[in-house]
C-alpha cells in the first residue's frame, strides 16, 4: 500500500490468539521501501485480573511509539489500544524522497543563485531546507521557467503555479499569495508571511522641477493675477502722473518699469511728490511685502528641505492624475485582484461588464455560479473572479498590459525613478528592500491583504506532513529569528535635513541671466541701428 492511503491497518495475531498487534504499512513513493509502524495492540481478558490491571498490563506490553496518540477502550472480548490521531501527522520521515521545486527571485524571501555554491537561499530558502532536514527528503530547485509567479493568461496558468500543475515541480517555494483562484488548482502550506499592498511613488526633489523650481511657489492663477495687478498699477500710475501738476509726466513703459522696480524692493529715480502718486507707490510697496514674504519663505524651504509630497492618498488619486502611469508585476496574484472576468473566464470590457452584472443577479444565478465554482477544484481553469470596486474596474480597464505591467519589482522600481510611474508593491517587500530609501515613499492606503506560503499539487499527501513542521517552525520562534538576522536599516525620511543645492537647481536662474544679457545686446544693436537710420535721414 502507499502512505497516501492510511486507512488500511494490518493485524498480527499471536500464536495463542490472546494478543494482536496493529501495524500501519506505507511507502513515500513507488521506488522507496515500505515502512511499518506499530500503532495499536489488542489483549484478551485474563481471569483474576481487574479491568484496570488488564489495561496497565496491555500498555506495558504494547511498545507503541510515543509519537502515536493511542486511546484505550474495553471491548467485548478484550482491551483495544488503537491510534486516534491523523496518521499523516506522525509520518514525518519521508525516507529520502526527492522533490523538485520551482522558485523565483524575490529577495530576501527567495533568492536563487546559479553555480557550485548557489542554490535556494533567503528566508523561505531556510524554511524549505529545514523542512527537508526534519522530514528527511532531498530536493533540486530551479528558477521559474517564465520567471512569473502564476496567473491566468488567456485561460492558461503561467509561472510556478503552471509548473506545479503540469508536474514540472512538486512544490513552488516562494511567497505565493494564497488566493481563491490559486486555491482552486493547488494546495498551500500553512501561511508564513502576511502583509498587504501599497503604492510606491517617487519622492519629488528640486531636480524634478529644474525649470519651475523658482516659479512653483505660486500657482499659475496667482502668477497671472500678479501680472494683471502690475499692468493695472502701471496704467494707474501713468494716469496719475500725467494729470498731476506736482509730478513729471512719464510714458507707459516708464510707468511699468517703476512698478516693477518697486515690486522687487528697489527705489527708482523717478521723483513722485503728489499725494495720488504716493498712494499708488504705497500700494505697490504693500504688494511687495506680501509677494516677497510668501515667495521667499516658500523658496527657502523648498531649496533646503525639498518640495512637499504630492497630495495623492490612494489608488483613485493616482488614477485621476493623468500624468502618472500605474502598474504592478505581471503574472502575479495581483492580476486576479484587478481582473473583471465573465462566466467563461474571459476579461470583460465596457458594456459586457454591465450585462455580466445583470446576468449575475438573482438567487438562481448565484446558485449556478456557486456550483460552477466547485466544479473547478480539480481542473486547470480557475473559478470566475468578480471585482466589486468601481475604482479597481476603472484602473484595470485603463491598463495596457504590455506597457504598464512589469516583469518584477526591480524593473518596476527603475520605472518609478525614471518615469512618472506608480507601482503597486507588497508592503513587507518594500520595507525590507527600500525602507531606507528616501527617494521613494508609500501612499497610506493598503490594498489586498494576503497570506503567503508554498504551493503544492492539489490533494498532495505531503501537505499535512509539511504543515506540521511549518507550525513547529512558527511556534518555536525560528522564523522570527531569521527575520531578525536580516538587520534591516530604515531611515526617517520625514526628518528635516538640509542638503547642498545641486547644479540643476541653480541652472535655471543662470540661464535666465544669460538670456537677459543676450537680449540686452540685441536691444542695443536694434537701438544703434535705428539711431543710425534716423541720423542718415536727417543728414540728407
Amino acid at each position: 500500500m502507499t502512505w497516501s492511503r492510511p486507512q488500511v491497518t494490518l493485524a498480527n495475531m499471536s500464536a495463542d490468539g490472546a494478543r494482536a498487534w496493529l501495524w500501519e504499512s506505507y511507502q513515500v513513493s513507488r521506488t522507496a521501501a515500505q515502512r511499518r509502524l506499530l500503532v495499536g495492540h489488542w489483549t484478551s481478558y485474563k481471569e483474576g485480573l481487574t479491568l484496570d490491571q488488564i489495561k496497565e498490563d496491555a500498555s506495558k506490553d504494547s511498545k507503541i511509539p510515543k509519537s502515536v496518540d493511542v486511546g484505550t477502550r474495553a471491548m467485548k472480548f478484550g482491551i483495544l489500544q488503537a491510534p486516534r490521531d491523523d496518521p499523516s501527522l506522525r509520518r514525518q520521515d519521508l525516507t529520502g524522497l526527492h522533490l523538485t521545486c520551482s522558485t523565483i527571485q524575490h529577495p530576501p524571501f527567495s533568492i536563487w543563485e546559479e553555480g557550485k555554491n548557489g542554490g535556494l537561499k533567503g528566508i523561505l530558502g531556510k524554511v524549505f531546507y529545514t523542512l527537508s532536514e526534519v522530514a528527511n527528503f532531498t530536493y533540486d530547485c530551479h528558477e521559474s521557467l517564465d520567471k512569473q509567479w502564476g496567473a491566468v493568461v488567456n485561460g492558461q496558468w503561467t509561472g510556478m503555479i503552471k509548473e506545479v500543475l503540469d508536474g514540472t515541480a512538486d512544490v513552488a517555494v516562494a511567497a505565493l499569495s494564497m488566493t481563491n483562484q490559486r486555491y482552486s488548482v493547488v494546495d498551500f502550506l500553512t501561511g508564513m508571511i502576511s502583509s498587504s499592498f501599497k503604492i510606491v511613488m517617487k519622492r519629488p526633489s528640486n531636480s524634478d522641477y529644474m525649470w519651475t523650481v523658482y516659479t512653483k511657489q505660486f500657482e499659475a492663477g496667482v502668477w497671472l493675477m500678479v501680472i494683471v495687478v502690475i499692468v493695472a498699477l502701471s496704467v494707474v500710475l501713468y494716469l496719475v502722473l500725467r494729470y498731476s501738476r506736482q509730478d513729471d509726466d512719464v510714458s507707459v513703459s516708464e510707468s511699468f518699469f517703476v512698478i516693477v522696480v518697486y515690486i522687487f524692493g528697489q527705489s527708482p529715480e523717478v521723483k513722485i511728490t503728489g499725494l495720488g502718486g504716493r498712494l499708488v507707490v504705497t500700494t505697490v510697496l504693500f504688494l511687495n511685502v506680501l509677494l516677497l514674504g510668501h515667495y521667499t519663505s516658500n523658496l527657502t524651504s523648498a531649496l533646503t528641505v525639498g518640495p512637499p509630497l504630492p497630495p495623492h492618498r490612494n489608488l483613485e488619486d493616482v488614477y485621476n492624475d493623468k500624468s502618472l502611469t500605474f502598474g504592478f508585476v505581471k503574472g502575479s496574484a495581483t492580476v486576479s485582484n484587478f481582473q473583471v472576468m465573465d462566466q467563461k473566464g474571459k476579461r470583460m470590457e465596457g458594456g459586457e461588464r454591465e450585462n455580466g452584472r445583470k446576468r449575475r443577479q438573482g438567487e438562481k444565478e448565484n446558485n449556478r455560479r456557486e456550483n460552477q465554482h466547485h466544479s473547478y477544484k480539480h481542473t486547470d481553469t480557475p473559478p470566475p473572479q468578480f471585482s466589486k470596486s468601481d475604482v479597481i474596474q476603472k484602473v484595470w480597464k485603463a491598463i495596457d498590459v504590455d506597457k504598464d505591467l512589469v516583469i518584477d519589482y526591480n524593473e518596476g522600481m527603475q520605472r518609478v525613478y525614471k518615469d512618472s510611474y506608480a507601482l503597486l508593491m507588497w508592503e513587507v517587500y518594500y520595507e525590507l528592500n527600500h525602507g531606507n530609501d528616501c527617494g521613494v515613499f508609500l501612499l497610506p492606503a493598503p490594498y489586498f491583504p494576503i497570506h503567503t506560503s508554498f504551493a503544492m499539487r492539489k490533494a498532495s499527501p505531503l501537505v499535512p506532513i509539511l504543515n506540521k513542521i511549518v507550525l513547529e517552525i512558527l511556534s518555536s520562534g525560528l522564523l522570527r529569528k531569521w527575520w531578525l538576522e536580516l538587520n534591516v536599516k530604515t531611515n526617517d525620511c520625514n526628518q528635516l535635513e538640509t542638503a547642498p543645492i545641486e547644479i540643476q537647481t541653480v541652472l535655471t536662474p543662470f540661464l535666465l541671466l544669460g538670456v537677459s544679457l543676450f537680449l540686452a545686446f540685441v536691444f542695443l544693436a536694434a537701438e544703434r541701428w535705428r539711431s543710425t537710420r534716423v541720423w542718415s535721414v536727417l543728414v540728407k
